[in-house]
């Protein structure tokens, strides 16, 4: 059962929180929408600037993607009120923010995320509803569209138009269910129908998708840890294991993730809840028929490499107690860049060689902020962040 965490997020929440915003972070081919059942219908508002208190530090939960070095996305959580929520945006680099949206609702049940493919188009949940919001001019009109099934789900779009959702098999406490199959459907107009495919294997409650027909699988198991991989839109899966010696380092549950890469590699990182919290990360760039092990520039089980952001297929960056690393090789080098990045937990997203935004986490106050750089991780400057209306 979910315990509650300091920010008022439960651990399944924080948890899933983490898994979406790691899928933004890392620049991949898809979004990711965490649904979350039932809410009175949001209303849209008009355009206008968001009031600042602090115009560099948020004690809301903000949802970030940034599909440029100059156009960002925010969902926002207001902690003092539960189900409610906004939407922004920025088209200059986070000089300043605009309101597109605004939701009320019920007291959530999950986590929510945005995913936007320029500063006009893209999917909203904010998981306070079975319903998806869509817009196609940058916020100024939004469309809603039905899912299938509102319950634990993970929505993810490769375009305007292609997406898959999983449907998550939960115990009645709430918790993973490692033996009962999630349901999977597929829309191709972008969620105004969708259409039944053939269930996940049982454990499986993630989905990451790329192209029309390149689909994988992610999740727990009780075993030796394992991901999927499907090369015909859901249709079928195919195991793919993941290298490691589950006797010696414990017989699990494992619980496993995938990060899809721009081009053709696939990250994979599976945790053991077990005795010797494991924690390991794998790449494949042959549709997972080999894997390499990524180590980290000292401990290779250093568990903040789950804040990597990946430019492309081997140019990687990753942040680790406030320094900043870079690869050109898929993580098998890596190249301390700086040491002086702010306090906090520091998530990067890279745009290109020299552009990157960075979401900043304080562990002390739990507020956030956001940072951004323009020669390649050596300097940072903190940019305004969205304010809840």
């Amino acid at each position: 059962m979910d315990a509650g965490e300091p920010g008022g997020l439960s651990r399944r929440k924080r948890r899933a929180v983490a898994l979406a915003a790691a899928a933004a972070v890392a620049v991949v081919v898809t979004g990711a929408v965490y649904l979350r059942p039932s809410l009175a219908g949001p209303k849209p508002a008009p355009a206008a600037a968001l009031p600042t208190a602090d115009p560099y530090a948020s004690t809301d939960y903000v949802n970030y993607e940034f599909p440029s070095s100059s156009v960002g996305w925010a969902v926002g959580l207001p902690r003092s009120q539960q189900g409610n929520f906004w939407v922004a945006r920025t088209i200059d680099g986070g000089k300043h923010w605009q309101m597109r949206y605004k939701g009320l609702g019920n007291a959530m049940t999950g986590p929510y995320v945005v995913r936007f493919f320029d500063e006009k188009r893209g999917f909203v949940a904010a998981g306070t509803s079975d319903k998806v919001l869509r817009t196609t001019d940058g916020g100024a009109t939004w469309k809603s569209f039905s899912v299938p099934d509102s319950r634990n789900s993970y929505l993810r779009f490769n375009d305007e138009n292609h997406g898959l959702m999983i449907v998550s098999s939960l115990t009645q406490l709430g918790l993973r269910s490692y033996d009962r199959p999630a349901e999977v459907y597929a829309t191709d107009d972008g969620g105004d129908s969708w259409r039944r495919l053939p269930d996940a294997p049982a454990g499986m409650d993630l989905i990451a998708s790329r192209g029309s027909s390149e689909a994988w699988l992610a999740g727990a198991t009780g075993g030796q840890p394992r991901v999927y991989r499907s090369l015909d839109g859901g249709l079928s899966w195919q195991p793919r294991d993941i290298p490691i010696d589950a006797a010696a380092l414990g017989p699990g549950p494992w619980n496993t993730s995938v990060t899809l890469l721009p081009g053709v590699g696939v990250v994979v990182s599976a945790y053991c809840q077990c005795e010797s919290g494991s924690w390991n990360m794998f790449s494949s760039f042959d549709g997972g028929a080999t894997w390499r092990s990524i180590p980290g520039p000292q401990d290779p089980r250093v568990p903040g490499r789950r804040f990597a952001a990946y430019q492309d297929d081997i140019h990687w960056w990753y942040v680790e107690a406030k320094a900043l690393y870079r690869s050109s090789d898929a993580g098998q080098t890596w190249t301390k860049i700086s040491a002086q990045l702010p306090d906090g937990v520091f998530i990067p997203q890279a745009i290109d060689t020299k552009h990157a935004w960075a979401r900043i986490v304080s562990d002390k106050s739990r507020s956030h902020g956001l940072a951004t750089t323009s020669d390649a991780g050596l300097h940072w400057t903190k940019v305004k962040v969205p304010q809840a209306p």
